[in-house]
């Protein structure tokens, strides 16, 4: 199943295909949670409009958070997107937390291990330049270089 949140300029999709419970619990649309025990609480019984509530409350700030970090848009939205997969697959084993805590910890481990993955490969990629000779070496730099 594919689910759609936020706003219509602005949509971001979760698949919640993988690990889905055959039994989904849903409250009723204009049950609002609380607090993060009673949305925690729903979480881990399935609940997908406490989920949803749980996006939708966190989603901007974890965008404006994470943009610090990434300075891509796209790649911000997609990072985030994982972190609430990740999220829901694991819904079962949350324990008794503050989901903000979590979900921003969760965004900055992405952005920051995102970071880390690119700088090895833009090493890797330098490092490999630096070994080949000849024309090959140009032809390799005439392709890295950016269009701006």
């Amino acid at each position: 199943m594919l689910k759609r949140f936020g706003k219509s300029d602005k949509l971001v999709y979760i698949c919640f295909s993988a690990g889905m419970p055959e039994r989904r619990h849903r409250s009723p649309k204009n049950m609002e949670f609380s607090d993060d025990s009673q949305i925690l609480e729903a979480l881990k019984n399935g609940d997908e409009s406490a989920f949803e509530q749980l996006f939708k409350r966190f989603y901007p700030r974890l965008r404006c958070y994470a943009i610090r970090f990434m300075k891509d848009d796209d790649l911000t939205r997609d990072l985030i997107q994982d972190c609430f997969v990740r999220l829901w697959e694991k819904r079962a084993l949350l324990a008794s937390i503050s989901l903000s805590s979590l979900l921003f910890t969760m965004v900055r481990n992405a952005c920051l291990n995102h970071l880390k993955h690119r700088s090895i490969v833009e090493k890797h990629q330098l490092s490999y330049l630096a070994s080949i000779r000849g024309q090959e070496q140009l032809y390799n730099v005439d392709f890295d270089m950016d269009a701006d």
